[in-house]
């Protein structure tokens, strides 16, 4: 069945009758109630039933359809349908947010990936009336929908311009957090595939700050608190995964195949090579099936280890920071001839601040970097607190 097209003449009236003929009975109860409300034209309710509908109704075939698409079925014919019918013709009455959302969410459902595009395409020629808002929400679906077919230069241009648009959706009202996170879904999907994984690791946070680990699938947790632990390890330049372990979305790997990456996440978060080292021996299949792990494994350890010295210097007093090489060496699992070598890349990274007496064999810091504690770490600094 070819779904009728966004530009069909079919009216409210006309295809409430349609449901009730061919739908089953809740569907076209649903139904007649929004042509209720469109004919007494409460256009405020319309739109939240409308919103209820659309995302509890129909498919979601927004993640990973294939680019060839298809020509349609009966689900992309009850969503056109209700778009043409009711949604169009009062698109301008409608919230705007609220009709971006009601839009991304038919595209979302169509089996077609052009007839998606074209859908979101058409509704973005009303630019001017939609607002900055939900104009950028429905270009994060277009972009998500280029990026599916592996077309990646309107994705990049999306990514440029949307920050801009950021700029003016400000606030901590519902359109804030809606569209960051719509821009940031987009921008986390995206260097996922192009990488650099430091990239990915950024965006992902800032997708999760505006999203609720609820709205996800079981599925999408699970798939995103992988790639977020993988992209923690071995992205170069990320040091801090304070934020990464207290978010609940790591817990999503527990008694999962994928469990022993949040052994291996708390592990290295606490710069404990020797339980980093244990987890990588037990699980070492595992960890072999990870191309990034296996092609970045020294740059992998080189990490946890100099997390470990990090660590060390957090929890001492901040006048109580010179630390002896040899402490370096056994905290860190490195022998002492290699603790000057470590502390200098530590130093260059901006990791600690601080200089080191080579006669003495001590280095002492200054400065360590910032964290986002965990619940260990806060336990930690609560004692101190309370020895002071």
């Amino acid at each position: 069945m070819t779904a009728p097209s966004v530009t069909s003449t079919e009216s409210a009236s006309d295809y409430v009758e349609y449901a009730s003929a061919n739908y089953p009975s809740h569907t076209s109860e649903a139904i007649r109630s929004m042509g209720d409300l469109y004919t007494r034209k409460l256009w405020h309710q319309l739109g939240v039933s409308l919103l209820q509908f659309v995302t509890t109704s129909l498919p979601d075939n927004s993640a990973g359809s294939s680019p060839g698409g298809g020509t349609g079925g009966p689900g992309d014919d009850m969503a056109m349908r209700l778009y043409s019918s009711f949604i169009l013709p009062s698109s301008s009455r409608l919230n705007q947010l609220v009709l971006a959302r009601i839009t991304a969410s038919v595209a979302g459902s169509l089996s077609d990936p052009v007839a998606a595009a074209h859908l979101l395409e058409g509704a973005l020629e009303s630019r001017s009336r939609l607002g900055v808002g939900p104009a950028t929400f429905l270009d994060a679906h277009l972009a998500l929908l280029n990026l599916g077919k592996g077309v990646t230069a309107p994705v990049i241009d999306f990514l440029e311009r949307g920050k801009t648009c950021l700029e003016k959706v400000v606030g901590e009202g519902e359109e804030s957090v809606i569209v960051h996170s719509a821009y940031y879904r987009t921008a986390q999907a995206y260097y996922k595939v192009v990488g650099p994984p430091r990239n990915f690791y950024e965006s992902a946070l800032l997708y999760l700050s505006y999203t609720a680990a609820e709205s996800m699938t079981a599925d999408e947790r699970y798939s995103l608190a992988t790639d977020l632990s993988l992209a923690a390890l071995t992205g170069e330049g990320v040091y801090n995964f304070g934020e990464l372990v207290t978010h609940p979305i790591l817990s999503s790997l527990r008694s999962t195949p994928n469990s022993w990456l949040l052994d291996m996440m708390l592990a290295a978060s606490n710069g404990d090579v020797t339980k980093f080292a244990a987890v990588a021996a037990s699980h070492e299949a595992a960890v072999s099936a990870q191309p990034a792990l296996v092609s970045r494994a020294d740059a992998v350890r080189e990490k946890v280890t100099l997390l470990g010295l990090v660590d060390m210097v957090f929890r001492r007093p901040a006048d109580d920071r010179t630390l002896k090489f040899a402490d370096v060496a056994e905290r860190c699992g490195v022998p002492e001839d290699r603790v000057e070598h470590m502390v200098m890349r530590a130093l260059s990274l901006g990791l600690i601040r601080g200089s080191m007496d080579q006669v003495d064999g001590t280095v002492d810091v200054s400065w360590v970097l910032p964290r986002v504690l965990d619940h260990d770490q806060m336990k930690a600094l609560a004692e101190r607190f309370g020895q002071w």
